[in-house]
């Protein structure tokens, strides 16, 4: 250890001299500088250790975000898959339950059916639309009722009025 020659100045305690006092500054250098290097080691070790555990911990986040992704991935996927299955309705499977071929040519009766259901089914949503005049009238009426026009402005802060206005 640095303190070895302590002890060899310690018995000289009786005939203390100048060379005594060189000798115990010198010691006590050489402890001090000991002291320092085991301290930057030391210091340099614990900087090592952080800088390792914050790289474990970020490494610790991105495995448990990419956990995260990918358990999100395979929610969304599931619920697609589900979905698909759901969408197939077995009644739309049979279009043609008399086993008809769509290419063959189809009754002309049945033909006129289909359309007189759609065209009636148009003219139901036709009820429904609203056109762009409607949305202008509606919109001018709006312009002429303005709330913010019958109040006044604020008045300025830090001007008298506005300190006299509760």
């Amino acid at each position: 250890m640095a303190l070895d020659g302590a002890s060899d100045l310690e018995q000289q305690t009786g005939e203390w001299m100048l060379e005594q006092d060189r000798q115990l500054i010198e010691l006590l250098r050489t402890f001090s500088t000991n002291i320092v290097t085991k301290t930057q080691a030391l210091e340099a070790k614990v900087e090592d250790l952080v800088a390792t555990t914050t790289e474990t911990d970020v490494r610790l986040h991105n495995t448990l975000n990419e956990f995260l992704m990918l358990a999100n991935t395979q929610f969304i996927e599931n619920r697609v898959y589900d979905d698909d299955g759901l969408d197939d309705d077995p009644a739309e499977d049979d279009e043609n339950p008399d086993g008809e071929n769509p290419d063959e040519n189809p009754d002309p009766a049945l033909v006129q059916g289909k359309w007189k259901s759609a065209l009636a089914n148009g003219m139901e949503a036709l009820k429904y639309k609203r056109f762009l005049e409607e949305e202008e009238e509606e919109e001018n009426e709006e312009e002429m009722f303005d709330l913010y026009n019958d109040r006044s402005l604020p008045y300025i802060i830090g001007t008298a009025l506005f300190v006299q206005s509760d």
